[in-house]
């Protein structure tokens, strides 16, 4: 997955937005911003470094966030993206 970034500062860098699933993801001046697109109310600022953090929780907890994403059909939400963003398109697993 390509991201925009913006270099800012010697250490900071802006990160293009990414919007999946209802939740908008960015990364601007060393703060990583999760905002709901259903309900404004629903947002978290996470600094840096527990933004690394969160990072490294989900990095090391992959395999069972992995399985948990799975659908009934046994496919994974991103494949089912794909078919919608793509209208015809069939995934063969």
């Amino acid at each position: 997955m390509d991201m925009d970034v913006t270099q800012t500062t010697e250490n900071t860098a802006d990160i293009a937005p990414m919007s999946v699933h209802g939740w908008r993801f960015e990364f601007v001046n060393a703060e990583l911003h999760i905002d709901s697109e259903d309900n404004p109310n629903e947002q978290v600022s996470l600094n840096a470094q527990a933004a690394f953090s969160l990072l490294d929780y989900l990095y090391q907890y992959r395999e069972k966030i992995s399985e948990a994403a799975q659908t009934p059909e046994g496919k994974s939400i991103e494949e089912k993206e794909v078919v919608k963003d793509k209208p015809g398109m069939t995934l063969n697993t």
